[in-house]
């Protein structure tokens, strides 16, 4: 396959082709069927390229190791792309930011000393030969897949890199690499500061633009939100005159932190009409490649997440972390339906001398179906009427925009205007249907006949022919158009969803029609059998209570464990799991503890908890360091030599996009007061083995066990959770299937509901939770082990399609 370019848009074996791609994360979406699924929802929502990043870290976790086996198996996530008819974006880093951990770096690339990850100090550009070293590794391991598949249709090099002085050594080089291993596409570099950066070092110029950055802020209020999109055009210009613009990251959602506001609040907030602004704006300024970021939400299982970001990677995007299309997916699949029915790869400004306040209005020729089209917004908290000047008059809702063809010549009339949008298009050599979303405000305007309102029924349509030709209009609603779906050439009305391979999801029991241009309408029914109450909630029988985490006890034989003096951060102990452990002798003359560290952490001293601490703090975008000082006493100190055992758990590296991938985490200070030198063993992980209830008087970490069946069906897709929302404990890892599937902390709770991942049920499922941190009102180990044995752990179910083929 032979992909080229021009100032307009990307070619594909000589052909203009329009790119409406999705970000879709394969680590967060985890096993081929799970991705194979995601594929096909986005291809039936329009998108025709899926952008995928490839995390070195997730497949690297010790220096020399690659690991594409299993869930980490990319071909068959490639293969599943292709196999949906999807070209793809690949975007192979090095640094992928993601907000996932170190930005995607490995963990064992951070410790090294010789080594300047990224190139850059800060912001200041310093070369690291041994760093590029590396890369060439990386690229050597994860080119050669990715140039097995011939729908690749751009590559990424680094993301969103600057430094002071702008070196462009190491973009150059990493553009050689790539060539070098087989990569024929256009390469391109994304710029978040919209300053033409590295233009001249890559093929297409391409830049992120994500105006909605802050959740407590009102988008609509904004005046000046889509100033930089208003002008995005001419950013491109300047940049790469002889590239097509590409937006390689449109916002179509936000991430949610800890102590955020959640994602309900989020999708709320941003509702449809942001994406919907968002890409018809884009659309206005010439852009011909854009990437919904995100298209698929996902999860951070495991270790995936930065310190920034909890286990919901949900980002609002319009398929959902659990596979279920959400408003703002019916809103892109409208749009990328539309530019399926019309070539819009060839246009050019055209002056409109036009002013009206808090609307944006762009005129464009197109090239090729020989028109103009007139983009329109309102930035107006109210229905606004929008007088044209070319005599026609328009009334938007408020944060509205609408994409109106002017002069439009079809099969068997010409649109002289409209302000009907277009939803889709069906057509062959002499006839064609066109589908227009009905507003009872709005009007089309034809060439030698009536104007007709919009204020229509469903399935409403009139006809024209002309030198044996035919054209047809049919108006949906909204919520008809919801459901309506476009299949190869013909449309499906009244299903949840219908994926290209022709499978039919319903929830209910539903009449589906049908419409070609052949045969017209017919009709089927799809029975679903027993109505779901997708409120409704299991209560889990908790099958047993233990303690686990052993390594507290003064008798734990830890003689095996890795020893370390001095520092005894994470990369200094080359310990990169969540949870480590330090254990260390203490006289009992010392009279103080200093402490820091990342993030929470418990100290124990003889087997007894002495503190229980959450030091996580991020304040504009940088971690916030805590120092405490915990007092001793003979009370504490009881032994003349006494075991203490510190017990942290790390919520992630930086992400990176500032450089701060090697702040430290884990044990970064224990200095005593008197000074003496410490030797640390060292250990990682949470040890889930049990031990007994009458073995220490400090049962904090405990773990809880349920079971629970699944039935699997070929004819049904379906997304579960547990939900903690009633849970009493402030910290809390949870488990499926020996799988870490979540992190629980109440303090900074904004998630209580946990997807169980498709890939890791299975029709007997284990779930544990592992408690080590009790609610402050418990004081006793028996009020503790009361409260644990009567928690409730709710089993539900997001939704449950019944699938037709």
């Amino acid at each position: 396959m032979e992909v080229s370019y021009d100032k307009y848009s990307l070619m594909v074996n000589g052909k203009r082709v329009f790119i409406k791609s999705g970000a879709f994360h394969y680590f967060r979406t985890p096993g081929e069927e799970m991705a194979r699924d995601r594929f096909m929802k986005m291809k039936a929502g329009g998108y025709n390229t899926v952008d995928i990043y490839f995390n070195w870290n997730y497949h690297s976790p010790r220096q020399g190791e690659y690991d594409f086996s299993g869930i980490k198996d990319v071909r068959k996530v490639l293969k599943a792309a292709q196999d949906a008819g999807l070209f793809v974006i690949a975007r192979p880093g090095p640094f992928i930011n993601a907000e996932v951990n170190a930005g995607g770096l490995p963990f064992w690339l951070l410790k090294m000393e010789d080594v300047v990850p990224r190139n850059r100090k800060g912001t200041e550009y310093h070369y690291s030969p041994k760093y590029m070293e590396y890369i060439r590794e990386w690229y050597d391991h994860i080119i050669p897949i990715i140039t097995e598949f011939d729908n690749v249709i751009l590559f990424q090099i680094e993301n969103e890199y600057a430094t002071d002085t702008m070196e462009e050594d190491y973009m150059r080089e990493l553009y050689k690499m790539a060539r070098e291993r087989g990569i024929t596409c256009p390469i391109f570099h994304n710029d978040a500061y919209f300053a033409g950066l590295w233009a001249d070092c890559v093929d297409i110029y391409a830049l992120d633009l994500y105006p909605y950055i802050n959740p407590n802020q009102n988008w609509k209020q904004d005046n000046f939100c889509f100033d930089t999109l208003d002008n995005v055009e001419d950013i491109f210009r300047c940049a790469k005159e002889n590239s097509p613009p590409f937006v390689a990251e449109m916002q179509s959602g936000w991430f949610d932190k800890w102590d955020g506001s959640g994602y309900k609040h989020i999708r709320d907030a941003l509702g449809d009409e942001h994406i919907n602004i968002m890409t018809k704006t884009a659309l206005s300024q010439g852009v011909t490649l854009f990437n919904h970021y995100m298209a698929v939400g996902g999860t951070n299982w495991a270790d995936l997440a930065c310190d920034e970001v909890y286990t919901s990677y949900e980002f609002t995007a319009p398929i959902d972390e659990f596979g279920i299309p959400q408003s703002n997916y019916f809103k892109a699949k409208e749009l990328n339906y539309f530019l399926d029915s019309f070539d819009l790869t060839c246009t050019e400004p055209k002056d409109f001398d036009f002013s009206q306040e808090n609307i944006y209005a762009k005129l464009r020729h197109d090239n090729t179906n020989n028109c103009d089209w007139l983009f329109v917004r309102n930035m107006n908290p109210e229905a606004t009427e929008i007088n044209l000047p070319f005599g026609k008059t328009i009334v938007l809702k408020p944060y509205d925009m609408k994409i109106c063809p002017i002069d439009l010549k079809l099969k068997a009339c010409e649109i002289e205007f409209s302000d009907l949008e277009i939803f889709a298009r069906l057509q062959n050599e002499k006839e064609e249907t066109i589908f227009l979303l009905a507003d009872e405000k709005a009007n089309i305007h034809i060439k030698d006949y009536e104007t007709l309102s919009g204020n229509r029924k469903n399935y409403d349509n009139f006809s024209l022919e002309k030198d044996g030709k035919k054209t047809q209009f049919v108006f949906l609603n909204k919520e008809l158009a919801d459901k309506t779906w476009l299949l190869g050439n013909k449309m499906i009305f009244n299903a949840d969803y219908v994926l290209p391979n022709g499978t039919i999801a319903v929830e209910k029991n539903t009449e589906v029609a049908y419409y070609d241009l052949e045969y017209k309408f017919s009709t089927k029914t799809c029975l679903v059998g027993e109505f779901w109450d997708f409120s409704r909630q299991r209560t889990l029988d908790i099958a047993k209570v233990e303690y686990c985490a052993p390594e507290i006890d003064t008798n734990y034989d830890y003689s095996n464990w890795k020893k370390v003096s001095g520092k005894t951060d994470s990369l200094s102990c080359d310990l990169y799991d969540e949870f480590v452990w330090y254990k260390t002798k203490i006289p009992n003359n010392l009279t103080e503890l200093t402490l820091s560290a990342r993030h929470l952490f418990a100290v124990y001293v003889n087997g007894k908890e002495i503190l229980n601490r959450n030091s996580y703090k991020i304040e504009k975008l940088q971690e916030v360091p805590e120092t405490i000082c915990v007092p001793l006493s003979e009370r504490i100190l009881t032994k003349e030599e006494n075991e203490l055992t510190i017990l942290v758990q790390n919520l992630g590296f930086d992400k990176g996009f500032s450089g701060d991938t090697n702040n430290p985490r884990g044990l970064v200070i224990c200095e005593t007061t008197p000074a003496i030198p410490l030797e640390f063993s060292v250990c990682e992980k949470l040890s889930l083995e049990r031990r007994d209830w009458r073995e220490s008087e400090n049962p904090y970490l405990a773990k809880i066990t349920a079971h629970f069946d699944v039935d699997f069906k070929d004819n049904e897709f379906f997304a579960k959770y547990i939900s903690l929302e009633d849970f009493k404990c402030r910290r809390a890892t949870i488990f499926l299937n020996g799988i870490k599937i979540g992190r629980y902390i109440k303090r900074t709770r904004v998630q209580d509901k946990f997807y169980l991942i498709n890939e890791f049920l299975k029709p007997h499922n284990t779930l544990e939770i592992v408690v080590w941190a009790k609610d402050r009102n418990t004081k006793s180990l028996w009020g503790f082990k009361f409260d644990l044995k009567n928690v409730k752990i709710k089993l539900g179910t997001f939704k449950k399609y019944q699938l037709f083929k």
